[in-house]
């Protein structure tokens, strides 16, 4: 006797990211690496995509000034902002910094603990993902956004993204992207609402 059944689980929020898709990346791409089991990459997260190996690239917003030589480094952790992991590296004002430790959340932001800055960092300056897993990201090969949520279950070995590269999103529900990337990376893609 068989028995079937089904399960189901929902990720991601109840709300579209993508108003409107005119274009995918032809393709789609391969994660260059695989989270941790349970984790989710959101619908809305840039991707950056380089022979057919896709990698999330995520964006902190400096939260408060900091200057050269200074190992701290304080980011936005409200809704929508990324946060990064011990071990990832971010890339600010042209420097790649290793993160090292990350403090708890504190109104609204978190302590970075990363190599030394080489310049001052004003705040309101935005920062990226350059490697994850040992996988390097440069911002250069960002081809669009992801189109639905990418859920790691136990088990997976491999997993593919589809990646919007033309349209219109909700700028309120995507990931954060700073207004620069929007205009210099993804100009493809027009933003309804506030950003």
């Amino acid at each position: 006797m068989n028995t079937q059944g089904t399960v189901r689980r929902k990720i991601g929020g109840g709300y579209p990211v993508w108003h409107e898709v005119t274009s995918k990346y032809p393709g789609g791409a391969t994660l260059g690496f695989i989270p941790a089991v349970g984790s989710t990459i959101s619908e809305g997260t840039a991707f950056v995509v380089k022979n057919k190996i896709g990698m999330p690239i995520y964006f902190v917003k400096v939260s408060s000034a900091a200057l050269k030589d200074a190992t701290a480094l304080k980011v936005d952790s409200t809704e929508n902002h990324f946060v990064p992991s011990v071990g990832m590296k971010i890339t600010v004002n042209g420097q790649e910094l290793e993160v090292t430790a990350v403090s708890e959340p504190v109104a609204g932001e978190v302590t970075l603990t990363v190599d030394a800055l080489a310049a001052n960092v004003a705040e309101g300056t935005y920062g990226y993902t350059s490697e994850i897993g040992e996988v390097a990201i440069d911002i250069n090969d960002i081809k669009g956004i992801s189109f639905n949520d990418i859920y790691i279950k136990e088990g997976t070995e491999s997993a593919t993204v589809t990646i919007g590269d033309a349209g219109t999103v909700y700028a309120d529900r995507a990931a954060y992207i700073p207004l620069d990337v929007w205009k210099n990376y993804l100009q493809t893609i027009k933003l309804v609402g506030n950003i």
